[in-house]
């Protein structure tokens, strides 16, 4: 028993040294779940007056009703003056009306004056080297937008109007990405009572640093395994 044990601990020590002779890897993965304004889960256009269940409504202003929070919808026909819907992407609005809760938000984009939270919600990479993130994008708001990532402000980062789009840069500079769960929030800012409001994001996409270990682990367990039941069968021989 004493010499089993012996061997057991040989073959977990050979094992980990096959871990660790393992060389370090890493790739670039893309991040998934960065999805553009009015599109399903396929990347695909959704049509008129349609709930987005990427982007949801997670604050509203005082004033507005409680029907204008939860998941945004595609606006019908852009207010006139905003940037055009593409092949990509199309404006979305909050559920409800200025005036009541209604599901039918798409047909009328007037909301009263405030600030709505359009909240995305995407999940990192397992193993993600989070100094490498780097997601880049589009937008245009109307009447304008500031940019928080996992609740803070990201500085020097904003969608200046609704007539065409801004690019924004997210990355380690400017956010700090966590493991798991993160949050990407547009704050758009209705500055004219019962006017239209909005959000249109036309790209965003992102790109971070993942490790290969992994997959040279099940090698590294294999070698120790080997080892183990090599040394067994010795021990075997020997009490024969």
């Amino acid at each position: 028993m004493r010499m089993l044990t012996a061997t057991l601990r040989f073959a977990l020590a050979l094992t980990a040294l096959a871990v660790m002779a393992v060389p370090a890897r890493a790739q670039l993965t893309s991040i998934t779940g960065l999805f553009t304004t009015g599109v399903n889960a396929s990347n695909v256009l959704l049509g008129n007056n349609v709930t987005d269940a990427h982007y949801v409504i997670t604050a509203k202003p005082a004033a507005a009703p409680a029907n204008n929070l939860g998941s945004s919808r595609t606006i019908t026909t852009p207010t006139g003056g905003w940037t055009a819907n593409t092949s990509t992407a199309r404006w979305v609005t909050t559920p409800g009306t200025a005036s009541n809760g209604g599901g039918s938000g798409g047909t009328n984009a007037n909301r009263v004056l405030g600030d709505f939270d359009y909240t995305l919600t995407f999940t990192m990479p397992a193993g993600a080297q989070l100094t490498t993130v780097s997601i880049t994008g589009t937008a245009a708001a109307g009447d304008s937008a500031t940019i928080y990532v996992n609740g803070t402000l990201v500085s020097g980062q904003s969608i200046a109007g609704s007539a065409s789009t801004s690019s924004f840069t997210l990355d380690s500079t400017n956010s700090a990405f966590g493991s798991g769960s993160n949050t990407i929030m547009f704050r758009v800012n209705n500055a004219v009572n019962k006017s239209s409001s909005g959000l249109f994001v036309g790209s965003m996409s992102g790109s971070v640093i993942v490790p290969e270990n992994a997959a040279y682990l099940p090698a590294a367990g294999a070698v120790g395994i080997y080892g183990l039941l090599a040394l067994r069968r010795r021990w075997r021989m020997r009490r024969d």
